[in-house]
């Protein structure tokens, strides 16, 4: 009789503390080592990856865009700057040449040849 209440009363007091030890502690601890586990390599191969994808889409966007802007830009408005300047300069120096030149021939041509009559 006295080891029947001794072993159930043995057996229940260890089965409570075993339990509540087993299910609470562990629950805990698995919990919080996979919690730990998954947050840290979850956020580890999401950051890398996301930060590898953000920075080459970032770099390759702004890269090319600015490239292509860049390009428009220097070629475009440099080679139509250029173009506009030289036109000017070249027609203004050749009408001008040849005005002057043309002027010189004709005043000299008008102005000699009826006196040499």
């Amino acid at each position: 009789m006295w080891t029947r209440i001794w072993t159930t009363i043995w057996t229940t007091i260890w089965t409570t503390i075993w339990t509540t030890i087993w299910t609470t502690n562990w629950t805990t601890i698995w919990t919080t080592i996979w919690t730990m586990i998954w947050t840290r390599i979850w956020t580890t191969i999401w950051t890398t990856i996301w930060t590898r994808i953000w920075t080459r889409i970032w770099t390759m966007t702004w890269t090319t865009m600015w490239a292509t802007i860049w390009t428009r830009i220097w070629t475009t408005m440099w080679t139509t700057i250029w173009t506009r300047i030289w036109t000017r300069i070249w027609t203004r120096m050749w009408t001008m040449t040849w005005m002057t030149m043309w002027t010189t021939m004709w005043t000299t041509v008008w102005t000699t040849l009826p006196l040499q009559h």
